[in-house]
């Protein structure tokens, strides 16, 4: 988890960096922290509650890979590398 996690963060820091110049960078982060960890883990807090007592938690966990999956594969085939002009 460390090593997904610390290179999601760094992306995603880096693509806050990249769209929120200037002044604008520290509200970018804020709202990267508030939306992703905050409402994010309450989102998923909530629902991991609930599949884990409905379907159980092999369900559950079935579930959160799948859509790790579903992420990677978005991820993989519509992010685009920025081009280098070096």
């Amino acid at each position: 988890h460390a090593a997904s996690f610390g290179t999601f963060h760094a992306a995603a820091i880096a693509w806050v960096h990249h769209y929120f110049v200037g002044k604008n960078q520290g509200r970018g982060q804020a709202l990267y922290s508030s939306i992703g960890f905050g409402a994010g883990g309450a989102i998923g807090s909530l629902f991991s509650g609930y599949f884990w007592l409905s379907p159980g938690p092999t369900a559950t966990f079935n579930m959160a890979a799948f859509a790790a999956l579903l992420a990677f594969f978005i991820g993989f085939y519509w992010l685009k590398v920025p081009s280098s002009n070096h």
